[in-house]
């Protein structure tokens, strides 16, 4: 299956999708699920202005926040789409919320 294009938006196809909270989630090997906003909802929140991500080694139960996300038009929680433990973060996140890398899947 190829990748869906809507409004200039990308929507891969090898992706999970919450869409109520415009958040993707990915299966990786060894039981890792990589986690990350949807092209859609960055382009409706606008640019980035802060990011909070669980510290490597903290759990999240389902539905709980791991992450937040706060924009010029939009500030809110990342839930957990099942119990999770943070394993590795994008550090790069920090410094510069660029929304290309909110959208690496």
């Amino acid at each position: 299956m190829s990748q869906i294009e809507y409004k200039g938006c990308k929507i891969p196809p090898d992706l999970y999708y919450d869409i109520e909270n415009q958040v993707w989630y990915k299966l990786e090997p060894d039981d890792i699920v990589r986690v990350g906003a949807t092209d859609i909802g960055q382009t409706r929140a606008g640019r980035m202005v802060n990011v909070r991500i669980k510290a490597v080694g903290k759990h999240a139960p389902k539905g709980k926040p791991i992450a937040s996300l706060e924009s010029g038009k939009w500030a809110g929680p990342i839930p957990a789409a099942i119990e999770e433990k943070v394993v590795e973060r994008n550090e790069e996140l920090f410094d510069t919320p660029d929304p290309k890398l909110f959208q690496k899947p």
